[in-house]
């Protein structure tokens, strides 16, 4: 529980191109051990950006622009900064606890599977907002910043398997 704790310390200290590096990696690579386990479960379609509807411009602008800027402000800004204001006590808990199940029901629309598989990048981008609001950062755009980062990583993924694939 130490180690975890200094780690958890050290990660909220890095200053904001390093958090949004290192943590944009961890929250892309934390999803990715939930696969397996959807496949047990026979969840085979776990979904997600549907390439063959919409030409990569188009991808790039609602995966790295407008869905970053719009599910930070739904799933983070609204829950967590809502649950300060009418809680004196677990505030933030409560707060990140029901913006992690908006996150996820955002994500819905893909697959069931899916939306289970965004819950860790949820619970990070969660954190991170609570961490950065704590350090009197703009907590909104560190955590749409690293929210686009994450949705770049994997939208890199996307286009390189489809490139592949032709």
């Amino acid at each position: 529980m130490y180690r975890f704790k200094r780690v958890y310390i050290s990660w909220t200290k890095l200053n904001p191109y390093k958090f949004i590096l290192i943590t944009g990696f961890v929250a892309f690579l934390s999803k990715l051990w939930i696969v397996p386990i959807l496949y047990l479960f026979s969840m085979d379609e776990i979904g997600g950006v549907d390439f063959d509807l919409k030409g990569v411009v188009e991808l790039v602008f609602l995966g790295i622009i407008f869905a970053p800027i719009v599910e930070t402000f739904l799933s983070q800004y609204i829950p967590i900064v809502l649950f300060q204001k009418l809680l004196k006590r677990n505030a933030n808990r409560v707060g990140i606890a029901v913006s992690v199940i908006l996150f996820s029901l955002l994500h819905i629309n893909y697959s069931i599977g899916y939306a289970i598989m965004v819950v860790p990048i949820g619970v990070i981008l969660a954190l991170s907002f609570v961490i950065f609001e704590k350090r009197k950062e703009s907590s909104f755009w560190m955590t749409t910043f690293l929210h686009a980062f994450i949705n770049m990583i994997s939208l890199s993924f996307v286009i390189i398997e489809k490139l592949l694939a032709s």
